[in-house]
């Protein structure tokens, strides 16, 4: 099993990170593989020769999760990224391409991940501007900062790279969109054994409900209480 790269200057757990949004960093390994995904296709493939992954499952490493702006002038790309721990960066000026043309950055995701390719760890990494991409990494890290409110170990994602229902795209007739889908299998720990226990997938705000809601609900289901055992009027 592999050990993920290790997380530096917390001060903490990764769940204290997690929950308390305790600034991070990672020592990151220099030969990491690129992802992509076809959205027309709804295909995954990394390295130079885009060797397909599509259905693999792969482990996220949770502390590398990041965000920021991508501008995109004449092919080439301007990125300002930082760890998800960070304030979304300050958005890059617009800029004209050759053709004049303004072009404005757009908010980007990414994270890193480990693939055991026959016992081989091959780390790789997934950076976007896509909508699509932003809502998948989204939904995934506001899953684990949620198990981060009650689970101190087990909180590096175990995902299937898949794709999500297509959708006619509005700007071309008979042409489909695959949203990417990062599907959740289970959890591992910073020394990548697995949590066996079985997993279940919950929102941020379902965690703990607030102590006023929860005084809430006791008032009304005590006050039903009382009119159930409340005698009823004889009829005349």
């Amino acid at each position: 099993m592999p050990n993920f790269p290790t997380v530096q200057g917390m001060g903490g757990s990764l769940q204290t990170a997690l929950k308390d949004r305790v600034k991070i960093h990672t020592s990151v390994g220099g030969n990491v593989q690129h992802i992509r995904y076809d959205s027309y296709s709804g295909q995954w493939s990394y390295g130079k020769d885009n060797e397909p992954i599509t259905g693999e499952v792969v482990t996220i490493i949770t502390p590398s999760f990041t965000h920021g702006w991508h501008r995109w002038v004449d092919r080439e790309v301007f990125k300002r990224m930082v760890t998800f721990l960070d304030e979304l960066p300050e958005k890059p000026d617009t800029v004209e391409d050759r053709k004049g043309k303004p072009q404005n950055a757009n908010e980007a995701r990414g994270f890193q991940c480990v693939l055991n390719d026959a016992g081989d760890p091959i780390q790789m990494s997934w950076e976007h501007s896509t909508d699509g991409c932003r809502r998948a990494i989204d939904s995934l890290l506001e899953t684990t900062m949620a198990r981060a409110q009650h689970e101190p170990e087990f909180l590096y994602p175990v995902v299937k790279l898949t794709s999500d229902t297509p959708y006619e795209n509005s700007y071309k007739d008979g042409e489909m969109i695959h949203p990417p889908l990062l599907e959740l299998q289970g959890w591992q720990n910073q020394e990548g054994a697995p949590d066996l226990r079985p997993h279940t997938n919950e929102k941020i705000e379902d965690a703990a409900p607030p102590p006023d809601a929860k005084e809430e609900k006791t008032e009304i289901e005590a006050e039903q209480s009382r009119r159930q055992r409340r005698p009823r009027p004889s009829a005349a």
